[in-house]
């Protein structure tokens, strides 16, 4: 039996991934997530931008996992999931994990994520996602994510 490379993919900054949505409406071309999604018929192409809830991940009890966990790997945090994310945020910051949040972040999900867990900001990490200051390249790669401008807000505002 072979051992999980440490130093490979998300095991490089994080000891667990959590998700609690299959689908992204970002849609990025070159999105992983998609890619396996597609390739084991959870989904359709067509079908991963429609952002599925999957509410036993939602409302999942969370141990200290004694070490950084990322959140989310296979979606991104949008407004039309924003409620659901909050949860389990919520949940991995309660039981004291340390959380990187890995986003192509959209402004009102930031600014709520930080006011509403302001109190556990030693145990958050922002990860966000700023592949060019060109809109025109992002919005090719990344057809539904935040422009340039509103990325670099929510640098900013976090």
């Amino acid at each position: 039996m072979s051992k999980k490379n440490k130093n490979h993919g998300t095991n490089q900054w994080s000891v667990k991934s959590v998700n609690c949505y299959t689908g992204c409406s970002h849609d990025c071309r070159y999105c992983y997530a998609k890619g396996m999604a597609t390739r084991f018929r959870q989904v359709t192409a067509a079908e991963w931008p429609l952002e599925r809830i999957r509410p036993k991940d939602v409302f999942k009890r969370h141990k200290n996992h004694n070490g950084q966990v990322m959140f989310p790997s296979s979606h991104d945090i949008t407004p039309n999931n924003l409620n659901a994310c909050l949860k389990v945020l919520k949940r991995l910051l309660d039981e004291g994990n340390r959380v990187l949040i890995v986003s192509k972040p959209h402004l009102d999900c930031i600014r709520k994520i930080c006011d509403i867990f302001k109190h556990f900001k030693g145990q958050i990490l922002f990860r966000f996602s700023i592949g060019a200051c060109d809109d025109r390249i992002l919005s090719y790669w990344e057809p539904n994510a935040p422009g340039y401008a509103e990325r670099k807000r929510c640098l900013m505002y976090a």
